[in-house]
């Protein structure tokens, strides 16, 4: 008897495989186990002559995003901040996020995993 499936074949699952360019040269694999970035804006309000608001202004903000990198291998380079990474986001738009935060844990018996904090270059 075959194993039923939880969701149908084409459910999308949350991971992505990226190549982070090094800042100090070369390249790496990472798998994404968890990736979600943002499209944050700056909001101005407007007022009229009475101080009462009627209306804003809407500026966009560089993009930024979190994510959870699972190295490809033992021999692989830890990211380090000013590292770069080009990958696409919803409706197919490219993209380059520069690392701006990573964690650098160690741990018996884990994965090798990082956690990232980036932001659109720009």
């Amino acid at each position: 008897m075959a194993i039923p499936y939880l969701y149908p074949s084409n459910f999308p699952y949350g991971s992505r495989v990226v190549t982070f360019t090094f800042s100090a040269g070369g390249t790496g694999a990472a798998i994404l186990e968890a990736f979600e970035f943002s499209e944050p804006t700056a909001e101005i309000s407007r007022q009229n002559e009475l101080g009462a608001p009627n209306g804003f202004v809407l500026i966009a903000e560089p993009r930024t995003a979190t994510a959870t990198a699972q190295l490809a291998t033992s021999s692989t380079t830890y990211v380090s901040r000013g590292d770069y990474l080009n990958t696409t986001i919803k409706n197919g738009t490219s993209i380059t996020f520069v690392v701006t935060n990573a964690s650098n844990p160690e741990g018996p018996r884990e994965a090798k995993k990082q956690t990232l904090t980036l932001r659109e270059e720009i």
